[in-house]
């Protein structure tokens, strides 16, 4: 009964598929369920089309669409996974400084702002950074 039915026509594919299930996305609600509709019939009529260069054009654009759209989402999941594993550092930083406070004394530099740590109950030290080798006299 179906063998025959899409004989000669362009038949089902990636875009008609998509179609008909975001089409699914408006048909529970009153009055923009009719738009859920259309997006279906476009979809079946797509898919008993005779026209396949219109139909390979439209799947074509459809799929360079979706590549943009994919490449802007991984964008995105990379901008998001570097910024927890930048805050999972940050934490991870500070709970060691917490843990060794009360053996050293953290400060910074004062040219250059990196943090440098010092032996606690030392007297006087002088601290050169290792950065900008700036010296500076600290009481620790």
């Amino acid at each position: 009964m179906f063998r025959g039915m899409f004989a000669g026509r362009y038949g089902i594919d990636r875009y008609s598929v998509f179609l008909a299930v975001f089409a699914l996305i408006f048909l529970p609600y009153p009055y923009i369920w009719i738009v859920g509709v259309i997006i279906i019939g476009y979809a079946i009529f797509r898919a008993f089309s005779r026209n396949f260069d219109k139909r390979r054009r439209e799947l074509y654009k459809f799929d360079e669409i979706n590549r943009a759209f994919a490449m802007q989402l991984m964008k995105l999941f990379h901008w998001f996974k570097k910024l927890f594993h930048n805050i999972k550092n940050r934490f991870q930083k500070l709970k060691i400084r917490l843990s060794q406070r009360k053996q050293y004394l953290f400060l910074k530099c004062t040219q250059c702002k990196k943090t440098l740590r010092l032996p606690r109950h030392k007297g006087k030290l002088q601290a050169t950074c290792p950065l900008c080798g700036t010296s500076f006299m600290k009481k620790t």
